[in-house]
């Protein structure tokens, strides 16, 4: 499937007439722009097949270089976008895919989330291994793309710019998503093995509009709150996660219907980047909704492209440092911290810390804390640098010393924005309680806030009196501020780029 692609933007243009007649300069440049965020999509790539060892992650970047200067520079010849590097990162992406391919059994494949998103055979659904059963095959079509872009990470927002629509109709149509999979689930109990109670039910429906992303933030805020002290709500939205996980095998794989075929990889560019309008933009939303493989691939470089605002102002960074701050932005946690180490094993500065931070990402996820031990604002000798007082405060903060997080971010650190979260977060959780109240007071005041920092405020905002931030939400706020504490320090680094 094609459309009628919009015309290049001249200063790209030009570089790619320069690439295509061979100059050395205009390659080394193009490499030079693009090289972290190259790398990066291709470590991702191999981070989630689970079936590569990232340390082959430089062979194959050298390698998609090389495949794009073959041929007369074929590849770079073929593309008529608004966005190189939208569609640079997806030429990476489906260089590791083929990789992945070529050096994988179809055993493995199959067993690996990676396969959801690349097996193209029309066997493919057949050799997926079945789930338990899930009502999302009752839902429509459209209600099945947005879940599944919700469970491969996309936020509300981003769904609505794939799916060609407003913020609003996507908060709307994934709460009556939550609605019809209650009514689904209460209707064959056996299946969800769930009380059917009038009072069960509204909490289910609950549940689901917490995991599709649809429940405002006081409601997100007093659901942590019962679910410390009520068993039951816990119960059920543990029940409600494990179904929700089987949304990323939903008809998994499935090729396109009907005898289309798939959006071309300029159709795919332009779709995400925001350039695709009119007749094309409504054929390619449809063909989102019936094509699971086009889905994944929108997803995925919808996904790449978060990484680019890490590289935005890295220039002069050691790019192993701008990989492992991508993969945290993007909750790769383990991929972090393997080219943190790389860079350190470089003499790359900031090295250490971009691990430390790998390591607190790596342990979110399972809401537990990194250790028991006392946090090292207590133990530490010194009054922490400008540059390690945020890391001593996320720390902190996850090890569950919020009134050493509090004096590891002074007023001077909060003049950051980093800084300026975690010292209302660690008020919040419980150091002083009136003043989280006023901070969140103020920026909620301000015409102008960052919008993590405002999202944080309104969590705030949400507590009852007297009550402290819940666990699950605090380490949801801290979880939201790690790329921005990411982008901190690698601007911070002071390195040249290898």
């Amino acid at each position: 499937m094609s459309t009628t692609v919009p015309p290049r933007r001249a200063p790209e243009r030009g570089l790619i007439e320069r690439c295509a007649a061979g100059e050395d300069d205009a390659w080394r440049e193009l490499i030079t722009t693009h090289a972290a965020l190259i790398e990066a999509v291709v470590v991702c790539a191999l981070h989630d097949s689970q079936l590569a060892k990232l340390d082959e992650s430089q062979a194959l970047t050298a390698q998609f270089w090389e495949d794009l200067r073959a041929n007369d520079a074929e590849i770079l010849r073929d593309w008529n976008g608004t966005s190189l590097r939208h569609y640079l990162a997806l030429v990476a992406r489906r260089t590791a895919e083929s990789y992945l391919h070529s050096t994988t059994t179809t055993a493995q494949l199959v067993t690996s989330d990676f396969a959801h998103a690349t097996l193209t055979d029309s066997s493919a659904p057949d050799l997926v291994p079945s789930a338990e059963p899930a009502p999302f095959d009752k839902l429509s079509l459209q209600f099945q793309a947005m879940i599944r872009l919700r469970r491969l990470g996309l936020d509300l927002d981003s769904i609505a710019a794939v799916l060609g629509m407003s913020q609003a109709s996507v908060t709307q149509n994934m709460q009556r998503a939550a609605h019809k999979l209650t009514q689904l689930q209460t209707a064959t109990p056996s299946q969800a093995q769930l009380p059917t109670s009038q009072t069960n039910q509204t909490d289910l429906e609950l549940a689901w509009r917490l995991v599709l992303g649809c429940a405002p933030t006081s409601e997100r805020v007093d659901a942590a709150l019962r679910s410390e002290q009520e068993p039951a709500l816990r119960a059920i939205r543990d029940r409600v996660q494990i179904t929700f996980a089987q949304a990323h095998d939903m008809t998994a794989a499935r090729p396109c219907d009907s005898g289309k075929s798939c959006l071309s990889e300029l159709d795919l560019v332009y779709l995400v980047d925001g350039t695709m309008r009119g007749s094309a933009k409504a054929a390619a939303e449809s063909q989102l909704s019936s094509c699971m493989l086009c889905l994944y691939a929108v997803a995925n470089l919808t996904l790449d492209m978060r990484m680019a605002r890490i590289f935005r102002d890295a220039k002069g960074t050691h790019r192993a440092l701008q990989v492992a701050a991508a993969c945290i932005a993007t909750e790769r946690a383990s991929a972090a911290e393997i080219k943190a180490r790389e860079a350190l094993d470089e003499g790359a500065l900031r090295a250490a810390e971009l691990i430390r931070v790998a390591l607190v990402a790596h342990n979110l996820p399972g809401r537990e804390a990194i250790s028991r031990e006392t946090s090292r604002v207590v133990t530490a000798p010194q009054i922490p640098t400008d540059l390690e007082a945020p890391i001593m405060g996320i720390e902190a903060l996850v090890s569950g010393d919020v009134t050493g997080a509090y004096r590891a971010v002074d007023e001077h650190g909060a003049k950051q924005n980093i800084g300026a979260r975690l010292r209302l977060l660690a008020a919040a959780a419980g150091h002083d309680l009136p003043e989280a109240h006023e901070r969140a007071e103020e920026i909620l005041s301000r015409t102008s806030a960052d919008p993590g920092l405002r999202r944080d405020a309104e969590a705030v905002a949400a507590l009852p009196d007297h009550r402290a931030l819940p666990r699950e939400i605090l380490l949801e706020r801290l979880a939201d501020a790690l790329p921005d504490l990411a982008r901190f320090l690698i601007t911070h680094s002071g390195d040249a780029p290898v």
